[in-house]
């Protein structure tokens, strides 16, 4: 027996499966069909994972935020902000197309 190598479909597989399901029915039955899905979905993840990091990372030099050490409240709506953006361009270029 050979071991398969699952790959997780994360939060971004999540909902690219959720909206191929909703609004993209053919292309969704599709991928089921030539078993590509989850392949599809793990891609997506690992992509959108990859940018979400990258771009965090640009974001925080471009505009640090407080310190976390006096403004932990601070520090954690700056991160929460920047996430949320990340989220919708990310949510823009890969998910939803």
């Amino acid at each position: 027996m050979s071991k398969l190598s699952v790959r997780p479909i994360g939060k971004y597989g999540g909902l690219r499966m959720t909206y191929l399901k909703e609004h993209r029915p053919a292309m969704y039955h599709s991928l089921v069909v030539s078993r590509e899905l989850d392949k599809h979905l793990a891609d997506i993840d690992e992509d959108a994972t990859q940018r979400r990091d990258l771009m965090q990372q640009q974001m925080l030099k471009v505009n640090p935020g407080p310190d976390k050490a006096t403004d932990m409240m601070g520090w954690i709506q700056h991160q929460n902000n920047i996430l949320a953006a990340i989220d919708e361009i990310i949510f823009d270029e890969l998910i939803y197309t």
